[in-house]
């Protein structure tokens, strides 16, 4: 899927329609991370124990993480399937995994 004009394109991609809003003013959810470059997050996690990993790019609910204190809120969609994974600790090793994935399939 992509839209017809250059100028629309930056609403494909979250990272560059953060930086936009950024630049115009406009408040939204506050970041820890953002890369089009480096999918390595661990680093960026360090001392945070509640937060939200997705991808930049469309992935339809794919590779969305949610954690709190520590654990994940939710079960994670990825590669077509549900990783039952509510309620469990996050393993940061499986996290990071999961996000070199998405980055692959982008």
């Amino acid at each position: 899927r992509s839209l017809p004009s250059l100028q629309l394109s930056l609403f494909e991609d979250k990272i560059q329609l953060r930086r936009w809003l950024q630049s115009i003013g406009v408040k939204h959810t506050p970041n820890i991370y953002m890369s089009n470059e480096d999918p390595n997050i661990l680093p960026h996690l360090e001392g945070h124990s509640s937060f939200v990993v997705k991808p930049s790019h469309m992935t339809e609910s794919e590779h969305v993480v949610v954690v709190r204190e520590g654990r994940y809120v939710f079960d994670v969609y990825s590669q077509g399937k549900l990783q039952g994974v509510q309620g469990q600790l996050v393993d940061k090793v499986q996290l990071q995994a999961l996000v070199l994935d998405a980055w692959n399939e982008s």
